[in-house]
Formats: structure tokens, C-alpha cells, sequence
């Protein structure tokens, strides 16, 4: 047997030792019920703070820009929005654009009247939060929002 193979073997007894060992560890802490409480507990910690940095990273840069073509020093403004139910949008040019998918380019963004008045307007943001297009030609006119003291908006009909 060469060297090589022997390493390589000896690799994959490591790997499998160390798999029987964690799942030994994680039946001793299933049938503890003390250990098992405090397992609950960190995953939920976890799951919390990863929810929480999710908002902050849309949060945290509260605006977009977009470098207008034809006029130099121009910029365009398009600002995150929480509404009163806790969904984040995105508010550019007065009109409001949910979050569609995710694109190569960066996150698509599609007009909140696209199923009921068939608006096939759209912003493709980019993770560096430019607006890489956006195709602003809408069916309806711009909704109206209120804002609150607390920072969320409320959509007036």
C-alpha cells in the first residue's frame, strides 16, 4: 500500500471516529433533558441574532443611489420602508417595489401592483446597494404612504 492511500485511509477513519463520537455526544445531551433545554435555548439565540443581522443588513444602508446617464451629478433616491405589518420595501421615484428574487446582478424588486394592476415595473439592486436598472414604467399612479413617529409606513387608500 502506498503512502498516499494509507494517509487517505487513515483521513477517513479520523472523519468517521469523530461522526460516531458527536453522535454519541448528541444522544447524551437528547436523553438530558437539563441539556437538552439549554441545546433549545442556544438555537433559538442563534436563529434570533441571525434574524436580526438579516434586518439590520436591509436596514443598515437605508437608502440606494442611482447615477443618473444623461445629467452628471444627478442622483436618484430609493429608500427602504418597514410597513406597519413588518414587511420591508423598497420606495423609489414615489412608487414601492417588494423584493422578488435573486439575480447575478443583485436583487430584483418588482412593483407591489404587479398582480392586481398587472405592473411589470422593476428595480434590480446590487449587493453593493446601486441600482443597476431599473425599468420605471408603471401602469398606475404612485401610492400614497404615511409616516409614523416610529419609523414604519402606512399605506393610505
Amino acid at each position: 500500500m502506498t503512502l498516499s492511500k494509507m494517509k487517505t485511509q487513515n483521513k477517513e477513519e479520523l472523519k468517521a471516529r469523530k461522526r460516531i463520537a458527536e453522535r454519541l455526544r448528541y444522544q447524551r445531551i437528547i436523553n438530558d433533558p437539563i441539556k437538552r433545554e439549554q441545546l433549545k435555548e442556544k438555537e433559538r439565540r442563534n436563529y434570533q441574532r441571525k434574524k436580526e443581522m438579516r434586518i439590520q443588513s436591509l436596514i443598515k444602508d437605508n437608502y440606494y443611489e442611482e447615477e443618473d446617464a444623461t445629467n452628471t451629478g444627478d442622483r436618484q433616491i430609493a429608500t427602504m420602508i418597514v410597513t406597519n405589518y413588518g414587511k420591508h420595501l423598497l420606495m423609489f421615484n414615489q412608487y414601492v417595489y417588494c423584493k422578488h428574487c435573486n439575480q447575478k446582478q443583485g436583487v430584483r424588486w418588482k412593483c407591489t401592483r404587479n398582480a392586481s394592476r398587472g405592473c411589470n415595473a422593476y428595480v434590480i439592486v446590487s449587493s453593493a446597494g446601486i441600482i443597476v436598472k431599473a425599468n420605471g414604467v408603471h401602469t398606475h399612479d404612485p401610492p400614497k404612504y404615511h409616516r409614523h413617529n416610529d419609523g414604519t409606513y402606512i399605506r393610505l387608500y
